[in-house]
């Protein structure tokens, strides 16, 4: 799987045959929408759906929830089958939007949440569709190792309850697939995926390192090392991360925005720092308001603007809107 950090900027995808987890889609589990039972006096809702896209890959694309009117905007991103959830989300009216990696709207409809029995299906038009994208690259190390048939049946039992977020069932078995393999960096990469949904990050990011160790251009893992570094605040050492990763010819727009903020946590270059946001802007929108920052704190207030709007284009439903609509009023003066 891929992580994908929800409002700090920005997910995990469902293996194929022989791929791993990634914290940036996810994967099959039925939709449903019911109230918690955590605590059924507060009716907050766990509001589950699922999106329809034809065979289009839903990597990087971006669920947003925003309160009628003019309330909070919660984000969720899909599993691979296109199925999301939000959890104690308060009874009432709300816009849901659809969105593409580089934050495109690709849907948009108003929806209410009162029952216990709702479920949310959003078709999205093919015309709206964005071109797709290739699978992510399997490193030479992936495709040189065969784990022994027992680990890929524990693997595989690991795979399928993750899918069903049966966390906990996950790592044992995962932890039985390592143990007959020490070798196999999918299982790691997977073991760290579950520990990012138990919030146990730390071990997390030792696991997602440790397959990182064994098949060092492991696309998943790499980009899931620097998300759970960025997810915990240790922007030094996701930066770190992220130049190692760049030095072997890595480069995705998670990798880049990682080395973006560790440079900027250890006051390095500006300009190189303008460099990795710039190449993660694509995919990442809060990229252009880290970027916007700098600019306006060295006097260039016209480019700072740009910047704004490019990220108000990308993310019409934010939160923030108004706010940084005052910021953009005082960059143009």
């Amino acid at each position: 799987m891929v992580i994908r950090i929800l409002s700090a900027l920005i997910v995990l995808l469902p293996c194929t045959v022989s791929r791993p987890f990634s914290l940036v889609a996810q994967s099959d589990r039925p939709p449903w929408s019911a109230y918690s039972e955590e605590d059924p006096s507060r009716r907050e809702l766990l509001v589950q759906g699922r999106i329809g896209a034809g065979n289009s890959a839903m990597h990087g694309w971006t669920i947003e929830l925003l309160a009628l009117p003019g309330g909070d905007t919660r984000e969720a991103m899909p599993w691979g089958n296109g199925a999301f959830e939000f959890r104690g989300v308060t009874p009432g009216e709300y816009r849901l939007s659809v969105r593409d990696a580089g934050g495109h709207v690709l849907h948009e409809e108003a929806v209410s949440l009162h029952r216990m029995d709702e479920t949310l299906a959003i078709t999205v038009r093919a015309d709206k569709l964005p071109q797709g994208r290739p699978a992510d690259p399997i490193s030479i190390q992936q495709l040189q190792h065969t784990p022994p048939r027992k680990a890929m049946k524990a693997w595989r039992i690991a795979k399928s309850a993750l899918e069903k977020r049966q966390i906990d069932r996950a790592v044992d078995h995962l932890k039985a697939a390592i143990a007959v393999d020490p070798a196999f960096a999918d299982a790691y990469n997977d073991l760290g995926t579950a520990y990012f949904h138990l919030n146990r990050y730390e071990q997390s990011a030792e696991h997602f390192q440790k397959a990182i160790d064994l098949a060092p251009t492991h696309r998943q893992a790499t980009d899931n090392l620097c998300l759970v570094l960025i997810k915990s605040g240790r922007y030094a050492e996701a930066g770190q991360a992220a130049g190692r990763i760049l030095k072997r010819g890595g480069g995705s727009a998670m990798v880049h925005y990682a080395a973006a903020l560790g440079l900027i946590s250890e006051s390095g270059s500006p300009i190189e720092t303008m460099n990795h946001l710039r190449a993660a802007q694509g995919q990442i929108p809060n990229a252009h308001l880290t970027a916007a920052r700098i600019l306006a704190n060295a006097g260039r207030r016209a480019e700072a603007a740009r910047d704004v709007e490019a990220y108000l284009r990308a993310k019409s439903g934010s939160a923030r809107r108004a706010e940084l609509e005052a910021w953009l009023a005082e960059l143009r003066k």
